[in-house]
């Protein structure tokens, strides 16, 4: 949204206005208004008129301003001041700047918008106005040397993508005023290792620190309830996070491909846990799911090969496709007594696992659910729900199948009939009876 300046009519109160809306809401005093009659206002107020006004820097055309709104740089200059009035840095306006090194905004600077400075490769600092109050889409996008951001306590929106791929900045400590943070906002920020998050935030979005792989530890606020999808994948060095108390919902590949995350104990008032939100966790020892939680989901917990215990609430009544796949050394699970369904390839490669008890609520066992879990012996299941697919390759299936095959006086090899009197050989497979 393209965000002016504009004065509050009735409380005459200094804000940003979506200047495609027709009306408004004053924040402070919580009056409607004529988004026209604001801007209008506060351009009277300030001497700013529509026409273009080129100001001072280092030639007297470097700047191309438009009612407070920086639409253009046209210096060559390494290090730039941003001149008094300016209330907006445009669409755009040093977009591609390679040469560019450090900027400093004039306090008048409330809005940085989108693409301001993406992809400005040589960028290492920024200071921003005491008065920010937005950082757009994309604002700083691909800014890959820069290291050196201090953000200002008036900050309140950190837009999608707005600092993407700053592959150098180290720390980010988040204003309170802030209180969301948009998708893919430091994704890519490959060199953060020190994140301060403000006490209002509630929510963390889509990929928002995805692929931030120097983090190693993440305090989050106790006020979180959602961390969205891909939130924090491909965090590799991420040992120590808290999850909050009031956290409901772990979004799909939240924290997948973090190998070294140590987590064991989830929220009590956890609700959903989404596809491969821990795949690949390979440091995840012991799981305890908590009541809420009414499904396992695809992968949730695929390969995390280290898990030894796990421990699901009686809520949960469906384990879906491939969900404990390859978690080598589990040893104990304990299955809740309202489940319904196992579904393919569920514990799957489970190698380490002996023992198994399938509460009689289960319906079904998909396909693949149990195969190769070359250690699983002992099983207590309704025995119609068994079959070659569902429990092949494990020593329990071989000998229930062994057991059946001795009690119908049928061949050990294939199931076939016997045929002969001394000497009896199976009609299927031709071997000889050897029990």
């Amino acid at each position: 949204m393209p965000f002016v300046q504009g004065t509050c009519p009735n409380c005459g109160g200094t804000l940003a206005v979506d200047n495609e809306k027709d009306a408004w809401v004053c924040p402070y005093c919580n009056t409607p208004f004529i988004v026209e009659k604001a801007v209008n206002n506060y351009n009277l107020t300030n001497n700013i008129s529509a026409s273009t006004v080129n100001i001072y820097g280092g030639s007297q055309k470097d700047f191309e301003i438009v009612s407070g709104v920086l639409k253009k740089y046209n210096g060559e200059d390494t290090d730039v001041v941003i001149p008094d009035n300016v209330i907006e840095i445009g669409k755009h306006a040093f977009e591609k700047f390679q040469h560019l090194k450090s900027v400093r905004l004039s306090d008048s600077v409330e809005i940085i918008a989108e693409f301001a400075f993406s992809d400005c490769s040589s960028l290492v600092n920024v200071v921003f106005s005491k008065k920010t109050k937005i950082i757009d889409r994309f604002a700083f996008n691909g800014c890959k040397a820069l290291n050196n951001i201090e953000l200002p306590d008036s900050l309140e929106t950190i837009s999608a993508c707005a600092f993407k791929d700053c592959s150098s900045i180290e720390k980010i400590i988040i204003p309170k005023k802030t209180t969301a943070l948009a998708s893919e906002a430091f994704m890519g920020c490959s060199s953060l290792n020190e994140i301060k998050f403000s006490d209002e935030i509630k929510h963390i979005a889509e990929s928002c620190f995805s692929g931030c792989c120097s983090l190693k530890e993440i305090v989050l606020p106790e006020n979180v309830t959602h961390i969205s999808n891909g939130a924090f994948e491909n965090c590799s060095e991420l040992k120590c996070i808290n999850l909050p108390s009031k956290l409901k919902h772990i979004g799909s590949s939240a924290f997948k491909n973090c190998y070294n995350i140590q987590i064991s104990n989830f929220p009590i008032e956890l609700e959903s846990i989404g596809s491969s939100a821990f795949e690949s966790c390979k440091a995840l020892k012991k799981l305890h799911i908590p009541n809420g939680v009414n499904r396992i989901g695809y992968r949730t917990f695929a390969y995390c090969q280290y898990v030894e215990t796990i421990i699901l609430s009686d809520s949960v009544e469906i384990i879906e496709k491939e969900a404990f796949i390859n978690n080598y050394y589990l040893k104990s699970i304990s299955l809740p007594k309202h489940l319904k369904r196992i579904s393919y390839g569920a514990f799957a490669q489970c190698a380490t696992l002996s023992s198994i008890d399938i509460p009689e609520s289960v319906e079904k066992i998909e396909n693949w659910a149990f195969t190769y879990c070359t250690s699983l012996s002992n099983v207590n299941v309704k025995r119609e729900l068994v079959n070659e697919n569902n429990f092949s390759e494990t020593p329990f299936y071989n000998e229930l199948i062994l057991n059946e095959r001795r009690s119908k006086n049928v061949c050990l090899s294939c199931g076939g009939e016997f045929k002969g009197i001394i000497k009896k050989i199976c009609t299927k497979c031709g071997k000889p009876k050897d029990y």
